[in-house]
């Protein structure tokens, strides 16, 4: 599209619309004119509120899953079936074969 005919599209949006606001041009084949752009909208997350950091917090304990199922196992009494010594908890095993 020639700057011209671009020209007149964006007038015409811009018209259609009735915005009075800022207005970007730009392409996004050649890349431009979206520097502006960009920095505009780095301006506008900067200006944004900061969190409020919690200094004071206590930290969040956090319990997995897997830390109670390990709890679990270790908890439980050797298993034997047959010749194989199934082993869980603190207790060493033994396979007979």
């Amino acid at each position: 599209m020639l700057e011209d005919e671009a020209e007149e599209v964006i007038q015409h949006v811009i018209s259609e619309l009735n915005w009075e606001g800022e207005v970007f041009r730009i392409s996004a084949f050649n890349k431009d004119g979206t520097d502006p752009i960009c920095y505009k909208l780095a301006e506008f997350i900067e200006s944004l509120p900061k969190e409020i950091e919690q200094e004071n917090a206590a930290p969040e304990t956090v319990e997995f899953m897997w830390d109670d199922y390990h709890k679990k196992q270790l908890s439980q009494p050797v298993v034997e079936d047959d010749d194989i010594g199934i082993v869980t908890g603190k207790q060493i095993g033994r396979a007979h074969v």
